[in-house]
C-alpha cells in the first residue's frame, strides 16, 4: 500500500501544481467581480433591492411566513427545470461570448459590467418567452428587436447617467411599480379602462419629470461625468438585441421542435428515428411549419408507405399551410388597418373589425339563456337587462336590453367601439332566435315594432356580417 502511494504521490503532486493556481484564479476571479459590481451599485440599484425586500416583508406579513417560503421555493423549482436552466445557461454563455468580442473589438469594459449583468437579465433571459411564441426571424424581429432598439433605449441611456437620491429612487420607484401594476390589471378588467388610462397618463407626466429632473443634474455635473462609459451603455443596449437575434430562433428551433416530438409520443408511438429525422428535415426551416403540424398531420404522415410519398405529403401539407397563412395575415391586415376606422372598405366589410367576433359570440349566450327560460317559464326574463347584459358586453362596446311588458318578445343588441352593432332577439320561443346587424341599433320605441328591423338568421343579404369568421390567427406571421 505504501509502495503504491509513494508510485502515485509525483502525479498527485503535479495535479496539485495544476489545481491549486487554478483555484487561486478562480478565487481572485470572483472577488475582482463581486468588488467590481459593488462599486458600480448605484442609489437606483440599493433602491430596488429595499422595494424587492418591503414587498417579500408584506408578502410575508399578509400571507405569512410559510406560504411565502412556499411559493419561493416553487418559483426556485420551477426555474431549476432542466427545460428552462439548460436554454438559460445557455443563453448566459451566448451573452458573455457577445460581451467577450465587444470587449476585443474595444466597444465594452468592466465599467459597464453592473448595466451588462441587468441588461443579460432584463433583456437577455426575458428572450427565452418570445423564443417560445417565434413563428419566423420576422416575428421575432418585431417582438425583441425593435422595442429594444427604439426610443425606449435611448431614454433609458439618459435617465441612466444621473441617479436621485436614495429617498427620492425608493419613492419613485414605488410609485411607477404602483401605477404600472394598476396600468396593467386595468387593461383585463372590464371596469378598469379609466384606471388604466389615468395610470398611463400619469406615468407618462413621472417620465417626463424623471427627464427633466436628470437634466437638471447633468447640466450641474457635465465634467463630471465619464461619457465614454455612457456610450458603452448605449453602444450595449443596442448592439446587444441585435447579436441575441440568432440564439433566440435557435430556441425557437428547439421549442418548436420539442413540441412536436411530444405529439408525435402521444398520436404515433411506433414511429421510427429515420422516419420521424426525416419529418424534421423537410418540415425545417419553417417554424411555421413545425408548430402547426398537429396530430392528425402526425396520423397521417405516418400512414404514408415510402419516402417518396411523405415527401409529397409534406410539400401538400406545406402548401395548405401557405394558403392558410396568406388567408389568415390577409385578415390580420384588413383589421389592422381598420381599427377605430368607421365606414366600410371597397368590399362592403366594415373596417372596424374589433369586437365584432367576440360580440356574435357573447349575443349567442344571451340568446341560449332566454330560449331556456321561455321553455322553462313561457316568458323571457325581464332582468337580462343593464348590469346582466353588461358581463356579456366585451371590453369598448355598448350594448341594451329590452324585453316586452308581457315577457313574450326581447331583443339584446351589442355595437364595438365604432358603431357596427349585432342583435339577436325571439318572439314566443321562436327558434333559431332572428337577427340584427347595422350601423347604428335597433329602435326600441315601441313594443309592437320591437323585432321589426330583425330578420331570420338565414337571410344572409341582410347580414353578411353575421356570415363572416372574425376571427384572426396571429401564429402564421
Amino acid at each position: 500500500m505504501d509502495g503504491t502511494f509513494q508510485d502515485l504521490q509525483p502525479y498527485i503532486e503535479k495535479v496539485v501544481d495544476v489545481v491549486l493556481p487554478l483555484l487561486g484564479d478562480a478565487c481572485n476571479g470572483l472577488a475582482w467581480f463581486f468588488q467590481t459590481v459593488l462599486s458600480q451599485v448605484t442609489n437606483r440599484e440599493i433602491a430596488t433591492v429595499i422595494l424587492l425586500l418591503g414587498i417579500l416583508l408584506f408578502a410575508t406579513v399578509k400571507i405569512g411566513a410559510v406560504k411565502t417560503t412556499r411559493g419561493l421555493w416553487d418559483v426556485i423549482v420551477a426555474a431549476l427545470s432542466p427545460k428552462i436552466l439548460i436554454p438559460g445557461l445557455l443563453l448566459v454563455l451566448y451573452s458573455v461570448m457577445i460581451f467577450l468580442g465587444a470587449y476585443r473589438i474595444g466597444i465594452w469594459s468592466s465599467k459597464i459590467l453592473l448595466d451588462t449583468i441587468l441588461e443579460i437579465s432584463f433583456i437577455g433571459l426575458p428572450s427565452l418567452a418570445i423564443a417560445v411564441k417565434a413563428n419566423s426571424v420576422v416575428s421575432i424581429y418585431r417582438q425583441f428587436v425593435i422595442p429594444e432598439i427604439g426610443f425606449g433605449a435611448i431614454v433609458a441611456f439618459y435617465i441612466g447617467i444621473e441617479s436621485f437620491s436614495l429617498p427620492v429612487e425608493v419613492g419613485l420607484q414605488f410609485v411607477i411599480c404602483a401605477f404600472t401594476v394598476l396600468q396593467v390589471v386595468g387593461k383585463y378588467e372590464p371596469a378598469g379602462e379609466n384606471v388604466a388610462k389615468f395610470s398611463s397618463c400619469l406615468l407618462t407626466v413621472i417620465g417626463l419629470g424623471i427627464i427633466v429632473a436628470a437634466s437638471w443634474g447633468i447640466a450641474h455635473t457635465w465634467n463630471a461625468i465619464d461619457w465614454g462609459v455612457e456610450i458603452e451603455a448605449l453602444g450595449m443596449a443596442l448592439y446587444y438585441p441585435i447579436l441575441m437575434v440568432p440564439a433566440i430562433v435557435a430556441l425557437g428551433y428547439y421549442a418548436v421542435y420539442e413540441t412536436l416530438g411530444i405529439r408525435i409520443k402521444i398520436c404515433s408511438k411506433g414511429m421510427r428515428f429515420l422516419t420521424r429525422a426525416y419529418l424534421y428535415g423537410l418540415l425545417f426551416p419553417s417554424l411555421v411549419a413545425v408548430k402547426h403540424f398537429n396530430g392528425s398531420e402526425i396520423t397521417n404522415y405516418t400512414k404514408c408507405g415510402s419516402w417518396k410519398e411523405r415527401n409529397q405529403y409534406i410539400k401538400n401539407y406545406k402548401r395548405i399551410l401557405a394558403e392558410t397563412a396568406a388567408k389568415e395575415n390577409a385578415k390580420l391586415k384588413r383589421m389592422e388597418s381598420g381599427l377605430g376606422k368607421r365606414g366600410f372598405d371597397e368590399d362592403g366589410i366594415w373596417l372596424d373589425w374589433e369586437n365584432l367576433e367576440e360580440i356574435k359570440t357573447s349575443l349567442r349566450s344571451v340568446a341560449s339563456i332566454q330560449d331556456r327560460r321561455w321553455r322553462e317559464d313561457h316568458a323571457y326574463a325581464a332582468n337580462m337587462q343593464g348590469a346582466f347584459v353588461d358581463v356579456f358586453t366585451p371590453r369598448g362596446c355598448i350594448s341594451g336590453s329590452y324585453v316586452s311588458s308581457d315577457g313574450r318578445a326581447y331583443i339584446c343588441w351589442m355595437s364595438n367601439g365604432t358603431g357596427f352593432t349585432f342583435g339577436v332577439g325571439a318572439c314566443e320561443g321562436s327558434s333559431p332566435s332572428q337577427r340584427y346587424e347595422g350601423l347604428t341599433p335597433p329602435a326600441t320605441d315601441s313594443e309592437s315594432a320591437l323585432l321589426a328591423q330583425f330578420v331570420d338568421e338565414e337571410d344572409q343579404i341582410a347580414l353578411p356580417h353575421w356570415f363572416m369568421d372574425f376571427r384572426v390567427d396571429d401564429t402564421y406571421k
